[in-house]
């Protein structure tokens, strides 16, 4: 029987037990992890991401670490600018972008509504890396931010973007377990 989730143990040996559909949780020696695999169009592997979910020393397994992988490569250099740069023009509304698979990567600005201190948008398919910025406010996840990350997918927030120097925060988020990341892991930069 497959199900969504699958539980796995991490055993020196290697992993043991059934995969779920859509993601699995991992136990290792270090704690509890949850890993997915994203497949964009004609089965084009995404994205694939470790995160943990919670801290713990169990013995006799082997340890698991956090890792974020984008089998397509990083996310081109222009395409960070260019959300930074519209992020810019949309002050002091925010401003929600995606980042898709497409063959390539490209930067998308669906339908949405935005304030200063919101944005609801349209989802966009094959989303790999979503992009909002936050006006003159700091670049963080809001409780907003964590109530929307419930998907798989990286998600990045830039701020003070009416300022010369901007505030960015990156993270990969697993269904709703999310890990920090670099945005040197995701953009090249």
């Amino acid at each position: 029987m497959t199900t969504i989730a699958g539980y796995l143990v991490n055993r020196p040996g290697g992993l043991e037990g059934e995969p779920g559909l859509a993601y699995d949780y991992v136990l290792a020696s270090n704690g509890l992890f949850v890993r997915a695999e994203k497949l964009g169009p004609g089965g084009v592997p995404l994205l694939r991401a470790t995160v943990l979910v919670t801290t713990s020393d169990v013995r006799g397994l082997a340890p698991l670490a956090q890792r974020l992988e984008l089998p397509q490569g990083k996310v081109p250099g222009e395409i960070w600018q260019a959300a930074l740069r519209m992020a810019r023009l949309a002050h002091p509304s925010e401003l929600y972008m995606a980042v898709r698979w497409d063959g390539g990567y490209r930067l998308e600005v669906p339908e949405q509504e935005a304030t200063a201190a919101s944005v609801s948008y349209t989802a966009v398919p094959d989303t790999v890396v979503d992009i909002h910025s936050h006006g003159s406010m700091e670049g963080f996840f809001s409780g907003t931010d964590n109530a929307d990350d419930v998907g798989f997918r990286v998600s990045a927030v830039v701020g003070h973007v009416d300022r010369l120097f901007k505030d960015a925060a990156a993270r990969v988020s697993i269904y709703g377990h999310t890990g920090h990341v670099w945005l040197g892991d995701v953009f090249i930069l």
